[in-house]
């Protein structure tokens, strides 16, 4: 099924700011339990009109070159649109940013008594950039408006979505996938367990 344009601007917006984030004036308030395991540093707060998008890093991490990218979003997608509709509808357009991607099957999830829709994308390698990407998302609609939660880390280009090859030694290689494993499961849990409406 073809979205109408509107919804596909809206999604194109959250693909190209690469992920992005927010807190809520007018609609619902969200919140984001960060893994504690980071300490984060909010690198943007931005809003116009009834939208707005924050974003998370770990500290030490370059805001143009982060590890791991977390951010929540509110963005104007109109009535009538569910969930696993609207993360479709990003999973369709990842292509304009990815060289290639995989998705895993958008599932219905619940946050409170909201339905909401929870997926991952992998991209071997962004257009517009020399890295690839897992993404984790949680979309929540409700009264014309998408809240999104993102949760992408940052690989090494991929030959092969999801088959990750670090590039250093086997000793380096070893830790860095540890460490990338544990970023995985952290940042699944992230969209599933640790967003709350308050």
């Amino acid at each position: 099924m073809s979205l109408p344009l509107r919804l596909r601007t809206a999604a194109a917006g959250l693909l190209l700011l690469g992920s992005s984030a927010a807190w809520a004036q007018d609609g619902l308030a969200l919140s984001i339990a960060l893994p504690e395991n980071e300490t984060w540093s909010q690198i943007s707060d931005r809003t116009s009109g009834l939208a707005y998008s924050k974003e998370w890093i770990p500290e030490g991490d370059d805001a143009d070159e982060p590890s791991w990218l977390v951010s929540q979003q509110k963005v104007a997608i109109g009535r009538n649109v569910e969930a696993e509709e609207f993360l479709q509808t990003i999973y369709d357009m990842a292509g304009d940013v990815c060289n290639s991607a995989t998705h895993a099957e958008v599932e219905r999830h619940r946050i409170g008594e909201l339905r909401a829709a929870v997926g991952r994308t992998q991209c071997g390698q962004r257009v517009d950039g020399n890295y690839g990407t897992f993404t984790d998302r949680l979309v929540i609609v409700d009264g014309g408006f998408a809240y999104v939660i993102t949760s992408e880390l940052r690989t090494p280009p991929m030959l092969v979505d999801g088959i990750i090859s670090f590039g250093r030694s086997d000793e380096d290689s070893a830790a860095a996938r540890r460490q990338f494993v544990e970023r995985e499961e952290r940042s699944r849990e992230l969209v599933r367990d640790r967003v709350t409406v308050e």
